[in-house]
């Protein structure tokens, strides 16, 4: 039996989205936090060892300044990018509606319809308020998890899911 789902694409999905899909891996995730708490320990035992003498040292410049960066980054830029290329996808804001079959995965809004075998999804990103369905690395398709009428459809889809693509971590 299909999965049908039915909604409409808001902003702050669309950024939720954008940012599930830069999410690393666990254990990039893991490494990432190691060194940059590594960095920082370092740096404070260097500015402890240093307290008699004036000035901050230059790696703690370095590192704040990169530390600064990546909030401007993130927190700045990044959101006021995914928000520009929302209103600039007009086919973003209309309705949609997903089956989801043995077949594959069928999609049709006001200005078309599309059908994608299971084997062109690369992979899929679950996140707490969407999936993400992978036609290639950098290409993917939004659903909302507040489409799903029941979270028995949901967990039906993610079933489905799991038989049909490969789940990325």
């Amino acid at each position: 039996m299909p999965v049908v789902v039915e909604g409409q694409l808001t902003m702050a999905e669309f950024l939720r989205a954008q940012y599930l899909h830069l999410r690393p891996r666990p254990w990039v995730a893991i490494v990432g936090g190691v060194i940059l708490g590594a960095s920082l320990f370092v740096i404070g035992l260097s500015w402890a060892l240093r307290s008699s003498e004036r000035g901050i040292p230059s790696s703690a410049v370095v590192l704040l300044g990169v530390l600064l960066y990546l909030a401007i980054l993130f927190f700045g830029y990044l959101p006021w990018r995914f928000r520009r290329l929302f209103t600039q996808q007009k086919g973003l804001h209309g309705s949609f509606r997903l089956e989801f079959a043995d077949g594959g995965v069928s999609a049709s809004t006001a200005h078309g319809q599309a059908q994608c075998p299971w084997s062109h999804i690369h992979k899929w990103k679950e996140g707490r308020h969407l999936l993400l369905l992978y036609f290639s690395d950098a290409m993917f398709a939004i659903v909302p998890k507040r489409c799903f009428g029941t979270k028995e459809q949901l967990h039906e889809f993610t079933t489905l899911l799991s038989r049909n693509a490969r789940r990325a971590t």
